[in-house]
């Protein structure tokens, strides 16, 4: 197998985050006790940055261990969480070759 670059899915940074090619902070991976937060992904000096953070907030989320039972019913709960992080995931879709 040789590597080759996929011009529509490479990305330099130079230009900034190009929302076209990543999603910052998606929804979708917002579980559990993880906090993703859109600006603790950010391009400086063409590199992609993420960071974690310390913020004390309260966010809610569906919970299968509200109980103190793992992979029991989930249930949404308000929880007092301690960072945020950043995330970033493609936004193309891959092909199968």
């Amino acid at each position: 197998m040789r590597f080759s670059e996929l011009s529509a899915q490479a990305d330099d940074f130079e230009n900034g985050f190009n929302n076209s090619k990543w999603q910052n902070a998606p929804a979708s991976l917002n579980v559990g006790a993880w906090t993703f937060d859109s600006d603790n992904a950010y391009v400086e000096n063409g590199r992609l940055k993420i960071a974690t953070t310390q913020e004390t907030h309260t966010r809610s989320f569906q919970d299968s261990c509200w109980d103190g039972v793992s992979g029991g019913p989930s249930q949404t709960v308000q929880r007092q969480l301690f960072y945020k992080s950043g995330a970033v995931r493609s936004a193309i879709v891959s092909r199968s070759f």
